[in-house]
C-alpha cells in the first residue's frame, strides 16, 4: 500500500512575490521622514495655530509663546501681526533661528 502523499505546502512568498503594502509602507514611512515634507506639514501646522511647529517639535514652552504672542498679534495688529508671529515661529522650528537672526546680515552694523 502507498502512503498518503502529503499536502501541497503553499508556497512561501518571495522578495519579488510580497505584497505590496509593505511597498507602500516603506514608500509612506520614506515620504514622512523627508525634511520637505516635515516641513510642508510644520507649515500647515502653522496656517492652523501659531507655534505649531514648536510644538511638533517639542518645544511646548516656545510654542505656548507663540501660540499667546499670535493671539495677541492678532487683537492688535491683525493678519500682518499674525503673519510675522507664524514666520518666526516656523523659522525658529526648521533651522534654528528667529527671523531677527535671519534678517540680521541684512541689517547695517554699527562702525567702531
Amino acid at each position: 500500500m502507498e502512503s498518503p502523499k502529503d499536502p501541497p505546502k503553499p508556497e512561501e512568498p518571495t522578495q519579488s512575490t510580497q505584497p505590496t503594502q509593505s511597498k507602500v509602507e516603506q514608500l509612506k514611512s520614506s515620504l514622512l521622514s523627508s525634511p520637505l515634507t516635515q516641513n510642508a506639514i510644520k507649515l500647515a501646522g502653522e496656517a492652523l495655530l501659531p507655534g505649531a511647529s514648536l510644538l511638533m517639535d517639542g518645544k511646548i514652552v516656545h510654542g505656548g509663546a507663540h501660540l499667546v504672542a499670535g493671539a495677541v498679534a492678532k487683537a492688535f495688529l491683525g493678519p500682518v501681526g499674525v503673519a510675522v508671529v507664524i514666520g518666526n515661529s516656523y523659522s525658529n522650528s526648521t533651522t534654528g533661528k528667529n527671523l531677527l537672526e535671519q534678517f540680521s546680515r541684512f541689517l547695517p552694523t554699527k562702525p567702531e
